[in-house]
């Protein structure tokens, strides 16, 4: 099944472009919606095709970018207004661990966050990922740095 960590759910946030904010908020713009997104720490217990995107869509949090699963009026939106990239789903494998079998050893790999999506979180989102960064740094999810080349890697962004 999924296992959406019940014990950390911050309260959600609507952001200005500019910035965070404390509850609503107005929009940077005043012909401009707030933005409307949370990030998700998801633990799937199974390797199902397509499990997390499949289970957030079914919540009505569809993920940004998914073209199978998402919103499409969302995605556009995203794309035309926020420079979300046209091929981009904002999900991140963190981490993963295989256990061993008769032919290969146990294998533990972890991946940075992608330089794309922490340039979309810190314009769009920087009080969610401000208030989600440590919990996520315990979870073992890796932030790039300045001094990292180009973190290429699928945390997850998804629209409410």
């Amino acid at each position: 099944g999924f296992n959406a960590d019940p014990a950390w759910r911050p309260a959600p946030k609507l952001e200005t472009k500019g910035g965070g904010a404390d509850g609503p908020a107005a929009a940077a713009d005043p012909g401009e919606e707030p933005v409307r997104a949370s990030i998700v720490l998801a633990r799937p217990k199974t390797g199902r095709w397509h499990q997390i995107r499949r289970h957030l869509n079914g919540l009505s949090h569809p993920l940004l970018g998914d073209s199978s699963h998402g919103s499409s009026k969302c995605n556009r939106e995203w794309r035309n207004k926020r420079g979300l990239p046209g091929e981009r789903m904002c999900l991140h494998l963190a981490n993963i661990d295989l256990a061993a079998t008769e032919l290969t050893p146990a294998l533990s790999v972890s991946a940075p966050v992608p330089r794309d999506m922490m340039q979309l979180l810190n314009s769009h989102l920087p009080a969610a990922l401000s208030e989600a960064e440590l919990r996520l740094k315990q979870e073992g999810v890796i932030f790039p740095t300045e001094s990292d080349g180009d973190a290429q890697g699928e945390s997850a962004a998804t629209s409410t």
